[in-house]
């Protein structure tokens, strides 16, 4: 028996590879093996022998945030007893096995389990198994060098037999395997506890599986506190919905007639409170559950019919049963065509094929017949585009007004609630250090920098660590230090979020100093508490729930205090009545305090004590009652009394807040047209939470029209009138969420006695930040694809001082898969090979042109002029910049001082005059010592570091957008490196704009610049060919750059003395 063998390809997995099935999905990683273990209870049941049994079989899933890991465990026949049957299971990949590939199970590919291993090149996976009395042990992982690696599966030699039963006892299967977000590997980082119990107990995959009542699923979680099972059910929107439309049965599809593939049946219905997920990927929860037979689940979709009736398919759900015989159908087109009708990536049907055209024109009539019927607009209109907006504003409005600033405490003065002055830390620091985390509820803290000893664009290196780090999300503003205010302190928001009660983790931040210093770690400590306590207000009641209303998200253990007062003695019993407003049954919700019980009506009761617990200063004492809801929407109220005549019940008010919230909810409900002597051309309307937009102002009615339906009518159909409406609420809303931002202490001001100007102009500073970092993606939304003489969003200036040249420039849309232009054929390594294209236009006086972008896989990017107006005033210039390219790729070694993010590089290469006839301009690169030839002023410092100085390339928060590094940095062997002192410069892959614009600068301004002062020089002048034999001569700058040329000398420009022909 071999030790190790490696797996092999079949022929029918000839294209795919391990990570296409899974990507970055945990989700998808684990429903893979938990499948698997269902599918195998389910067919060896009873060899298993799990009807005689008491207890239900068990499928247990791990999760240890700590180390990163994931294991699944299951009570089956165990996946093979030693190496040898292994082999024979997984050592072809996607080999097609008659035990599992039927009819009736799930299994189509012949991946799934492998593709979990070896998904990702780095990580040691395990395999346990223990089957009829014999126990393996082996490791899943990549050997070999780059060119010859091989996934291979290795006997674990260090685990005994014994170790191996006490992990399982009888018989099963465990799979371990890594998923390291810490070091960057995974791009999702490993998920908290809430977000395995959201994600798992809706993934339409895992319908049939959690559904099951013959066997239950248990998550394990293994954070800092002692990890408590809990069992996993699917969420079932289809329970609380009626159905709609009639429904249909035993419908023939004609794909292929040795086989008799049906719709069993199609049922629709109608949720009666949940707001459905109808987008694409694993987080739809809305559509048709596409299912076989034997409840294999093969995709979630109405079939691209929501895109056409967004409003009525939101609270759309149901199912389709197919026959047994498109299960075989399905498995056989896979084995002898190479090719599966499920798409490789688990998201349903691939739609290319004939399987779901079909299924598509049996179903597609009678899904739009009942959107229809539910629907007032049988088609997207521009209102929906606008509703889509003023719900992302309502979601920008609710992080900013709901987060509590922590840091306030610090910085404030009780009892004046004036900012007290700014303290500078020493380098940098957290403020608040360690802040309380209130439950669910967004905070906001601040990394505090000292800019006389940090300088602006600095990159801050942030991690998250501890035990419960998975149950904090963390977002910083950004990675760099602003630009600081007139103290010279710069600050960064923090938000920070946990639903965890008691859990803790630490943010650690570090830069570095102008002198090249470390600041060295500065921690802050987290730790996630109830909402605070005690209440502001004095209690009035002897019971009394605070607060009386609470919203909370899906499978978040939330706490409310229910004071009692101290007449009521330690062991009083309290009744406590739950009373559901929007299920008549099983509502899904558990309390912590009846042992989570199932609840089986509309209505439920359960008593708690009074605690045995010291009082509080304010004479009561705490009881916390503890709910989790696991399906959005759920409102009810939970009512509390005591058998005493004293005593007035006292109510708390409920809701499990839905993940997909409708448009008209929050700060902004929308916008309608007044008509108003009134001199504002629009305001916000409090009573309504709408923008009012006045055409009783003259400029307004030009661009509205007269009323509400000439304004729709116009935004329907003129961008003029959509970019107008989107600038007005943008204006407004802005407005009006910094002024309640001010009032709520959420924006606080570092001024100190400030007037009225000043804080006027602080507030218009704050509103103009929030539409400069929002507005684009705004009017994306409000006004897509807008198109005028160029299309694309902000207009940029970009300034050249010395030269005296200035440029407009902005971003045209980008073209996937371009073919680029014939030219290209000279660079054999981009010959024939499609490319995403992003195009910049630039206009200067005089002249317009483009330059364009070609990025080709491999993360290598060619940037050339794309087009020019051939009639410009550099027309002779853009002829000779044409036939030049200037290419970015990947170094095989990024230098330490390279700080941007992916960054790429490209040798610096400066366009210079040589005014040959025949080839006005060369390209020549340069060294580093002669920087000062590129235009736009580089610095060096004391480091030997160049750095831009002008805000051309620096981002907004000042951190630099384009690196510089010599050429024999980037190589590892540096001893054949014929270009080492010559300058290299690097830019963000991401940055495409960047790019285009050191193509301009490098290639384009030099030669402007030269051209300018040809054109100066030789505006009048006449000039003669020295040869006598020639009669040939020139008049002006056009006549002698074409019949003469010219050269630069001592950086002035002189005509070549002898015509071309005599050259």
């Amino acid at each position: 028996m071999a030790d190790s063998f490696s797996q092999k390809h079949s022929g029918r997995a000839m294209l795919a590879d391990y990570n296409q099935g899974i990507g970055d999905s945990w989700v998808k990683a684990i429903t893979e093996i938990v499948t698997n273990s269902h599918q195998n209870y389910h067919q060896y049941w009873k060899e298993l022998g799990f009807d005689n049994k008491k207890e239900k079989p068990q499928i247990l899933i791990i999760a240890n945030p700590d180390k990163e890991i994931f294991t699944v465990i299951d009570e089956g026949t165990g996946i093979a007893g030693d190496m040898t049957e292994l082999a024979k299971l997984v050592e072809e990949y996607s080999q097609f096995l008659e035990q599992s590939h039927t009819s009736k199970g799930r299994s189509s590919f012949g991946r799934g389990m492998s593709d979990v291993l070896f998904r990702k090149g780095v990580y040691k996976n395990q395999i346990l198994a223990h089957k009829n009395g014999k126990c393996l042990a082996a490791i899943a992982e990549w050997q070999g060098d780059k060119m010859s690696r091989k996934p291979i599966f290795t006997q674990d030699k260090t685990l005994s037999d014994d170790a191996i039963k006490s992990m399982i006892p009888e018989h099963g299967t465990q799979i371990l395997f890594n998923w390291n977000s810490k070091n960057n590997i995974e791009k999702r980082k490993f998920p908290s506890k809430k977000e395995m119990l959201d994600s798992l107990q809706k993934y339409y995959e895992l319908k049939t599986v959690f559904n099951d009542p013959e066997i239950d699923v248990h998550l394990y979680y293994l954070d800092s506190k002692d990890p408590v099972p809990k069992k996993l059910t699917f969420v079932n929107f289809q329970k609380n919905a009626d159905q709609i439309g009639k429904t249909l049965s035993e419908i023939p599809l004609p794909i292929d007639g040795k086989y008799d593939i049906r719709i069993i049946s199609a049922k629709m219905f109608k949720t009666k409170n949940a707001i459905l997920n109808q987008d694409e990927g694993e987080q739809r929860t809305g559509g048709l559950f596409i299912q076989g037979e034997h409840g294999q689940i093969y995709d979630l979709t109405l079939f691209g019919e929501e895109k056409n009736y967004r409003d009525a398919s939101l609270r759309m759900i149901g199912e389709v049963i197919l026959s047994e015989d498109a299960k075989r159908y399905m498995d056989d087109f896979y084995t002898e065509q190479g090719v599966t009708i499920l798409k490789r990536t688990r998201e349903g049907f691939d739609q290319k094929y004939s399987f779901y055209k079909e299924l598509k024109k049996k179903l597609s009539p009678w899904i739009v017949g009942i959107l229809e019927s539910e629907s007032q607009d049988s088609g997207t209109t521009q209102s929906e585009q606008f509703k889509e907006a003023i719900k992302r504003l309502n979601e920008i409005g609710k992080e900013l007004l709901e987060s509590k600033n922590l840091e306030i405490g610090d910085e404030g003065n009780e009892e004046t609630d004036t900012p007290t002055p700014p303290k500078l830390p020493d380098t940098i620091a957290f403020s608040p250090e360690s802040p309380g985390i209130e439950q669910a509820v967004s905070c906001k803290i601040f990394l505090k920098i000292n800019c006389e000893k940090i300088k602006p664009g600095t990159k801050i290196l942030y991690k998250i660590q501890g035990v419960d780090s998975a149950h904090f999300d963390v977002k910083w503003e950004t990675d760099r230090v602003p630009l600081p205010n007139k103290e010279n302190l710069a600050k960064i928001p923090i938000f920070i979020k946990c639903n965890e009660m008691n859990a803790t983790a630490e943010i650690v931040a570090e830069t570095v100093k102008k002198n090249g210093e470390k600041t060295g770690e500065k921690f802050c400590f987290l730790k996630c508490v109830e909402e605070k306590d005690p209440p502001e207000d004095p209690l009035k009641e002897y019971l009394q729930f605070v607060p009386n209303h609470t919203e909370v998200e899906t499978n978040i253990d939330k706490q409310v205090i229910l004071w009692a007062h101290q007449i009521l003695e330690p062991g009083t019993k309290v009744s406590v009545e739950f009373t559901c407003e929007t299920h008549d049954y099983e509502p899904p919700i558990t309390f912590e305090n009846d042992g989570r019980q199932k609840i089986e009506h509309g209505t439920h009761k359960f008593e708690v004590e009074v605690p045995d617990t010291p009082l509080e200063p304010n004479a009561y004492r705490k009881i916390p009652i503890i709910f989790t809801g696991t399906d959005e929407g759920i409102r009810g109220k939970i009512t509390a009394d005591v058998d005493d005549e004293r005593i007035i019940p006292t109510i708390c008010q409920i809701e499990i807040k839905s993940n997909s919230e409708p448009e008209g909810g929050g700060l902004l409900s929308g916008w309608e047209v007044t008509i108003s002597q009134y001199p504002k051309y629009a305001w916000y309307q409090p009573k309504n939470t709408k923008v009012l937009i006045n055409v009783g102002v003259p400029f307004v009615r030009k661009v509205l029209g007269q009323n509400q339906l000439e304004a729709e009518a116009r935004c329907a159909k003129l961008q003029e009138s959509q970019v107008f409406v989107a600038q007005t609420i943008l204006d407004i809303f802005f407005d009006e969420l910094v002024s309640k931002m001010y009032e709520t202490r959420k924006l606080v001001f570092d001024l100190q006695d400030p007037d009225y100007r000043e804080t006027h102009e602080a507030m218009v500073y704050e509103k103009q930040k929030l539409m400069n970092e929002y507005g684009n993606e705004i009017l994306e939304i409000f006004a897509p694809n807008i198109r005028t003489k160029a299309q694309g969003g902000k207009v940029k200036q970009f300034n050249f001082k010395k030269e005296n040249l200035e440029f407009s420039l902005w971003d045209l849309d980008m073209q996937e898969n371009a073919i680029p232009p014939i030219s290209f054929n000279e660079l054999q390594e981009f010959r024939g090979n499609p490319a995403n294209l992003s195009v910049v236009h630039f206009e200067i006086k005089g002249q317009v042109f483009e330059v364009g972008v070609y990025a080709f896989e491999g993360d290598k990017f060619v940037c050339c002029l794309h087009d020019y107006d051939k009639d410009g005033k550099y027309k002779v210039v853009m002829q000779e910049i044409e036939r030049f390219k200037q290419i970015f790729k990947p170094a095989k070694n990024i230098p330490k001082e390279i700080t941007l993010d992916e960054p790429v590089y490209s040798l610096v290469k400066i366009s210079k005059w040589i005014g040959q006839a025949n080839k006005r301009i060369s390209m020549s690169p340069i060294s580093f010592d002669q920087f000062t030839m590129i235009p736009d002023k580089l610095e060096l410092n004391h480091s030997n570091l160049l750095l831009e100085s002008s805000s051309n390339w620096l981002s907004k928060e000042g951190e630099p957008l384009i690196q510089y590094a010599k050429h024999i940095s980037i190589f590892k062997n540096k001893k054949n490196d014929q270009l080492k002192d010559n300058l290299v410069c690097f830019v963000s892959k991401m940055n495409t704009r960047q790019m285009a614009k050191m193509f301009v600068r490098t290639k384009i301004i030099p030669a402007f610049a030269d051209y300018n002062k040809l054109v100066k020089h030789f505006v009048n002048v006449t000039i003669q060919c020295e040869n006598s034999n020639c009669t040939e001569s020139a008049t002006g700058t056009d006549e002698i750059l074409t019949r003469f040329g010219s050269e630069m000398i001592n950086g002035m420009p002189h005509p070549k003395k002898n015509c071309k022909h005599c050259s």
